[in-house]
């Protein structure tokens, strides 16, 4: 997984170059996390941290994603 998000070539970079391409919007909704949080832990306490922090921002967006849905 770290090299998949970290990778500089390959399929999902073709598929992001394709969809600029075709100017199709993308939106990356990411919470700013306050602790730094290595890509390949392991430490469940903080993976749960980490996804309940992003829960709430995204569900805090409710209105700008349906905004966003709605292009």
């Amino acid at each position: 997984m770290v090299n998949q998000v970290n990778n500089s070539d390959g399929a999902s970079v073709e598929l992001t170059r394709t969809n600029c391409h075709e100017k199709i919007p993308f939106f990356r909704i990411t919470p700013q996390l306050r602790d730094e949080i290595k890509l390949d832990t392991t430490d469940n306490v903080q993976i749960v941290k980490m996804l309940w922090k992003a829960k709430a921002y995204v569900c805090g967006w409710a209105e700008g994603v349906s905004d966003l849905i709605e292009l």
